[in-house]
């Protein structure tokens, strides 16, 4: 407990001087642009590659990259003007909105969440984690959500069924947590879950089997920043089109995995096994950048499922797609 609020006091400082040291107009004239991210894992692959490939640069954007722990600390960065981009789950930045904060969705990142179910070798079913304590990141992030989701599919219902224990460090925590036998289960993102397969854990199943399409991580941005500097909004969108062009480009596959390996600190391997699972096999990573309305809708439903949302809304009311189609037309002409 003293270690998860130590770790929660530690993210809030860095929101509290990052927004003391650099307030969003002083980054904005500077150039300079602070992404949040829970942690680093594939799903911000194309950023890293913006920022090792100088794509920012050509855009005139410094871009600096900030791990704050979780999607809830990457959020709450944007609301208080720390950063004027975080890369995280749409889910938060709905109720947030739907609550009058300052956040808009500007385009899409992962289409498809790529976690599988990983247990102790005990468990064969989903059924047989009855009564058991889960891993997870947070109950409101995505995983969260997918992972509360997929068991009450399965008749299990939370908290009356099972329990969860938060646990940091991202999937790498839970990774940990589970093969140690801490806990019971975990969602585990490609490629940790192939790693925890070659520890001797088994698999009960897949979120891309039941939901092959869902928004699962978006670009939120502050809306004042918006507002205040439209074309920064459009030349850090250029440059995240550009990087997954050059990312698609299998060429460049060993780069890329070296890139990813550099931020994630993933064995050279496992890289090259997320380059082919999110580029080749699923095209987890959206190639245009867009908000797939399907996948947007699917969103909507589980929120609705798990009492977060009245009803399905229109995607428009949370997306401006408006920065999106500038940039995509400023690549198309290059």
């Amino acid at each position: 407990m003293e270690a998860r609020k130590s770790r929660w006091l530690c993210s809030s400082l860095i929101v509290f001087l990052l927004a003391i040291l650099y307030p969003a107009s002083t980054l904005a004239q500077r150039g300079e642009l602070f992404v949040l991210v829970s942690n680093h894992f594939p799903y911000y692959w194309n950023c890293y590659v913006g920022v090792e490939k100088g794509l920012f640069a050509d855009e005139g954007l410094d871009v600096k990259i900030v791990v704050m722990g979780s999607a809830e600390l990457s959020l709450k960065g944007i609301i208080g003007g720390s950063g004027q981009v975080a890369l995280t789950n749409p889910i938060g930045a709905i109720l947030a909105r739907r609550q009058g904060a300052p956040v808009t969705i500007v385009g899409s990142i992962i289409h498809k969440p790529l976690y599988e179910l990983i247990a102790a070798p005990r468990f064969r079913t989903i059924r047989d984690l009855k009564g058991e304590t889960l891993a997870v990141q947070s109950m409101f992030s995505a995983e969260g959500v997918l992972l509360r989701t997929l068991l009450q599919r399965h008749g299990l219902s939370y908290p009356r069924d099972f329990t969860v224990f938060q646990v940091a460090g991202g999937t790498r925590g839970r990774l940990a947590a589970v093969t140690s036998s801490r806990l019971a289960a975990a969602l585990l993102v490609i490629p940790t879950n192939v790693i925890a397969l070659e520890q001797g854990m088994v698999s009960l199943g897949t979120t891309v089997d039941i939901w092959p399409s869902f928004e699962f991580v978006n670009i939120v941005a502050d809306q004042r920043w918006l507002s205040q500097k439209p074309e920064a909004t459009i030349g850090f969108l250029t440059a995240m089109l550009r990087a997954n062009r050059w990312l698609y480009d299998s060429k460049n596959k060993r780069e890329a995995a070296e890139i990813l390996t550099k931020y994630t600190k993933l064995a050279p391997k496992h890289a090259e096994l997320a380059y082919d699972a999110y580029l080749s096999k699923y095209k987890a990573i959206s190639p245009d950048g867009s908000n797939q309305t399907e996948g947007f809708q699917q969103m909507e439903k589980v929120m609705i499922e798990l009492g977060q949302l009245d009803q399905v809304y229109p995607m428009e009311e949370f997306v401006d797609k408006r920065p999106l189609e500038r940039a995509l037309e400023r690549v198309k002409s290059k």
